[in-house]
């Protein structure tokens, strides 16, 4: 008791320092609730980083771009190589790896956050009519969605997220209530429970929720308490709330029951800064949300954001 008054004593006066020095600690709140990209990068996901770093997609070229959320800045993390996209992407804090769903071309890339360096290129699948989407990192395996096939892809990691040296992946069907529209947009946003027992796998064009099982494929259509528009993308996890990042400019949050089999919508965050968004990233009390700006015009000029918002 007597070292943590210490503590807490000194943490007062070095904020008191900080703020007589012009230095207070920056606030998550006060970080930019809008940072640019790019002007016709089109993008499409995003993955936060180590410290204030997040990573932004692009849809329609594989270009990756790192930007810093305290000041809003950004850099080319890695370069335009088209026709590859680089859609749903996320990093396992274990290994500073960052997995990227690779779209029409069916594969995975995994980069190194600290020297940039392209890991690994899996691949996922060989069929032509494929779309691999998003990714979910598990403490054993990472998944990946295909939106145009009923089917997740899985990759096995080894102790303490490690990537084998020659990394391979298992389709898995994805059977039960799941329903998957041919020629239509499917399975898409996808998260893991901590425990790695449970998925959650969005299907786009019919506004739904399902509860998949990683190992079997069999799903269950949850049961929401609530009304939500169809056309989800992006999935976030926080605990036992789970965040859809919906077509409609709007985040639904959902209180998640024990068994991942229903849940309770408990409000919508939306705002001015929302334009056609596809996806998001949480970092402390925010949510990153991307917008991909499906509807306007692809030109050069294109301007493309990320919006903060309050979680």
């Amino acid at each position: 008791m007597y070292m943590r008054r210490i503590f807490t004593i000194g943490g007062v006066l070095a904020v008191l320092l900080a703020c007589v020095l012009g230095a207070a600690p920056a606030r998550a709140e006060d970080f930019p609730a809008v940072i640019p990209l790019p002007n016709g990068f089109e993008p499409e996901g995003i993955a936060m980083g180590r410290g204030a770093t997040a990573y932004v997609g692009s849809e329609s070229s594989g270009a990756i771009y790192k930007i810093n959320l305290r000041t809003g800045e950004g850099e080319t993390f890695v370069e335009a190589q088209p026709p590859q996209a680089a859609l749903g992407m996320m990093m396992d804090p274990r290994t500073g790896y960052l997995y990227v769903a690779g779209g029409a071309g069916g594969n995975a890339l995994v980069y190194d956050t600290t020297t940039g360096e392209l890991v690994q290129e899996i691949e996922l699948t060989t069929e032509a009519d494929t779309l691999v989407n998003d990714v979910a990192v598990g403490w054993n395996a990472v998944y990946f969605t295909d939106t145009h096939l009923p089917v997740f892809y899985k990759v096995p990691l080894g102790p303490g997220g490690t990537l084998p040296d020659s990394a391979t992946s298992e389709a898995v069907a994805i059977t039960g209530e799941f329903v998957n529209n041919p020629g239509g947009l499917n399975g898409n946003g996808i998260v893991v429970s901590a425990d790695g027992k449970k998925l959650i796998i969005a299907q786009t064009d019919l506004g739904q929720l399902y509860e998949v099982d990683p190992v079997s494929g069999v799903s269950t259509l949850m049961q929401i308490d609530g009304e939500m528009e169809i056309y989800h993308d992006g999935l976030v996890l926080a605990g036992n709330v789970l965040y859809v990042v919906n077509y409609n400019d709007s985040v639904y949050v959902i209180t998640l029951a024990p068994d991942w089999l229903s849940g309770t919508l408990d409000r919508t965050i939306t705002d001015p800064n929302f334009e056609a968004i596809s996806t998001g990233a949480r970092r402390g009390p925010n949510l990153y949300v991307v917008n991909a700006r499906w509807d306007a015009e692809r030109t050069p000029d294109t301007e493309y954001w990320v919006t903060r918002v309050k979680r």
